[in-house]
């Protein structure tokens, strides 16, 4: 049996949830840039890391997340209901697709996703694991197209891609009316290319996006101060 997962603010279990707790997962929940107040939309949340996450680093926001995985949902719920935010979260078994929209402006301030990526090529034989890492059931056009139909004009969309497939994701999201405000490429080591691509898209248009570069781990093995930083609020241990 799957012991907890302790964060500095809240605890939450992840062995029952198909996609469990992971590093391009809490690092795009530290990094994201999240709205003062609104609401907020995450998409294939799990076991719920990025909607705790997002929930700690506000004070008002009521944050929606939405998972096609029963269990999952079964789990993120009890996560949720067990932190001290509970009252601002709520997660439903749903297709993103089938999310209605409830005003003209689009109903969140932000969406955030860390999507399946996976093709079918790479399938194993658990189902509900497929499910949460390929894109059979939510492709990144899917992603993109939905989350602009429900997205504020305001709004921002967040996610964390692989960075071989990050150039068609960014082609996509220009296609679908986005400009990227911020990109940050993720590296795994020191001295490596990066692995990993985070966005933040808006629909206003953005002339020159703000673009990072940020490092996991030295050499050594250990944290580099910009991850110890970024995630000090989070990970017991750092900060």
């Amino acid at each position: 049996m799957n012991k907890p997962f302790h964060f500095r603010r809240f605890s939450m279990e992840h062995d029952a949830s198909t996609m469990k707790v992971g590093t391009d997962a809490v690092v795009l929940g530290a990094w994201v840039k999240v709205p003062a107040e609104g609401a907020v939309l995450d998409v294939g949340t799990g076991s719920g890391i990025l909607a705790l996450m997002i929930a700690q680093r506000t004070q008002s926001c009521l944050i929606n997340a939405i998972d096609i995985d029963s269990e999952s949902v079964k789990q993120a719920t009890s996560n949720f209901m067990r932190s001290r935010w509970s009252s601002r979260l709520k997660a439903f078994c749903t297709d993103f697709s089938q999310l209605e929209q409830t005003d003209n402006d689009g109903t969140f301030d932000l969406v955030i996703s860390n999507p399946p990526f996976f093709t079918s090529v790479f399938k194993t034989k658990h189902i509900r694991k497929n499910l949460a890492r390929h894109t059979d059931t939510l492709s990144h056009k899917d992603l993109i197209s939905n989350s602009f139909r429900i997205l504020k004009s305001t709004g921002t969309f967040a996610v964390v891609i692989p960075a071989d497939q990050s150039q068609q994701f960014e082609k996509m999201a220009f296609d679908a009316g986005y400009s990227c405000q911020r990109k940050c490429m993720v590296v795994p080591v020191e001295g490596r290319d990066s692995n990993r691509v985070m966005y933040e898209f808006v629909k206003k248009t953005i002339e020159k996006p703000e673009l990072e570069t940020f490092t996991i781990r030295l050499l050594n093995g250990s944290f580099t101060p910009a991850y110890s930083k970024l995630l000090g609020d989070f990970y017991l241990g750092l900060g």
